[in-house]
């Protein structure tokens, strides 16, 4: 089967690997434009794309997926399976219907913690686990059918470079899992309860740990920044 990875961050990194372990042909990568970065504004590529060049792959570095000529660009590649892993942009529902498999990477027990900050909260509200889920793509964010999903212990220490190190190894378990089930024709995917949904926002100073009702995660401003939780949330380490 042919793949179209689409990633990013440091993250995205193992789920890649997992892609060309895959024994599938990796067709395109695609991720975001270079950044200004450092003190001279150098441009600086994700690695995600130091990555793909690394294995003389392709990659598109697409300003927005909506243009017609990136639609045209996938669907003459054909692919089998899309795999998204913390690329950074929505994907747009124009692309659903190319590949036969949507495979979204998130790093949450969904549908807990949907959204940009699924690494950050469960250590701000002092959650005991966390995990990854694999989840078809859907026009509501983070909101597909439940692929796969497997847990994750989080030490009381731990914090979010940490955590990000240890699900993104987990992700890529998670998707040789897939990949298998799919060889097989066993892939199922499980509606999500909204009734549990929670969203978690991007990290702001002014964010706090949170009281979680039906349908997100309310922030409660005014939150000292030097409290233990908010480091390990926002730590490197």
């Amino acid at each position: 089967m042919k793949i179209v990875f689409f990633g990013s961050s440091d993250f995205s990194l193992k789920p890649f690997e997992a892609c060309l372990a895959s024994g599938h042909e990796v067709v395109l990568v695609v991720t975001t434009p270079p950044k200004r970065k450092g003190r001279g504004l150098h441009l600086e590529p994700t690695a995600v794309r130091a990555a793909a060049d690394k294995h003389q792959l392709p990659a598109g570095e697409f300003p927005d997926l909506r243009e017609p000529s990136v639609l045209q660009k996938l669907m003459a590649l054909a692919p089998d399976i899309f795999v998204v892993a913390s690329y950074g942009k929505i994907i747009p529902p124009a692309l659903f219907t190319i590949p036969r498999y949507r495979l979204n990477v998130h790093p949450s027990l969904i549908p807990l913690y949907r959204g940009a900050a699924p690494l950050n909260w469960p250590i701000l509200n002092g959650d005991a686990e966390t995990g990854v889920s694999i989840i078809d793509i859907a026009e509501k964010m983070d909101a597909g059918d439940v692929y796969y999903q497997t847990r994750y212990p989080i030490h009381p220490a731990m914090n979010a470079a940490e955590l990000s190190h240890e699900l993104a190894k987990l992700s890529a378990e998670a998707l040789a899992t897939v990949f298998a089930k799919i060889a097989k024709g066993e892939l199922m995917g499980v509606p999500q309860d909204e009734s549990r949904a929670t969203v978690a926002r991007k990290l702001t100073s002014l964010s706090r740990p949170t009281r979680r009702n039906k349908n997100q995660i309310c922030f409660w401003p005014l939150y000292d920044p030097r409290h233990s939780r908010f480091i390990q949330c926002v730590g490197t380490s």
